[in-house]
């Protein structure tokens, strides 16, 4: 039984979303789905729903936070007591004991190329601190995207120009226009009007540009992206054929 106030999640139908494309889609983007397997075509808006539904992301996004909050507590906690270390030993170092000399005589030096413990302690404190402003900048939220989480649509991107270099033998790219025929009738699928659901060529290029362009994003939108692109193609070729869907070319 659905709880009360609880608003119930619709189910993606696929025939819809692929007799909607059928309808209002440009051709070009139908003659390429058409040329592809059905499986593949599937794949394709896992990212594109995924990208639409960013409210089921919210938890995913609260345990970064929470993640955010104990690293940078943890980080500048040590950071403190190192500095705070470093003064004390530097303290200790001037007294004179009678007849003994300064207690850390004979101290092993620490790091090497450091001429105390203390200078050792700062160092730390200082790589620590460099971590801590790296750690604000990865778990920064709006580097995804405002509107959506743009990283879907980059796995997307990645994804086909993957799988069409396997299936094809040369990558093929989704141009903005493509994208923007995917999410509306995504968008239509799930019970969005059609006249709110028209997604933008124009802001979706920029919003992939912008999410590809920064440098905090280099590794995920680049290196990661590539890899998870290849581990789909493998699992959508292992799996069974899809023979209930049909993509229609207009006339």
């Amino acid at each position: 039984m659905d709880k009360p106030g609880v608003k119930k999640r619709m189910k993606f139908d696929e025939a819809k979303f692929f007799i909607y494309l059928s309808k209002n889609s440009n051709p070009r983007l139908l003659c390429f789905l058409r040329s592809i397997d059905k499986r593949a075509c599937v794949e394709l808006t896992t990212y594109v729903i995924r990208y639409i539904r960013r409210s089921e992301e919210a938890p995913v996004f609260s345990e970064r936070r929470r993640r955010l909050t104990e690293t940078k507590k943890a980080l500048s906690m040590t950071i403190a007591s190192l500095r705070n270390a470093a003064a004390k030993y530097r303290r200790l170092a001037k007294i004179e004991f009678r007849g003994v000399g300064s207690p850390i005589t004979g101290a092993p030096t620490w790091p090497e190329g450091e001429d105390s413990f203390a200078g050792g302690l700062e160092s730390e404190a200082a790589r620590l601190s460099g971590l801590l402003k790296k750690c604000k900048r990865l778990y920064n939220e709006k580097r995804f995207g405002v509107s959506g989480n743009h990283l879907w649509l980059v796995l997307l991107q990645e994804f086909v120009a993957a799988w069409t270099e396997q299936e094809l033998g040369r990558a093929r790219l989704l141009r903005p226009a493509d994208i923007a025929d995917l999410i509306t009738a995504g968008k239509v699928t799930l019970g969005w009007r059609a006249d709110r659901a028209e997604a933008d060529p124009e802001l979706i290029s920029k919003a992939i540009l912008k999410f590809r362009s920064n440098p905090t994003n280099a590794w995920i939108s680049g290196e990661a992206a590539k890899s998870y692109a290849q581990e789909r193609c493998r699992s959508v070729r292992l799996a069974p054929y899809l023979l209930g869907i049909e993509i229609y070319i207009k006339p």
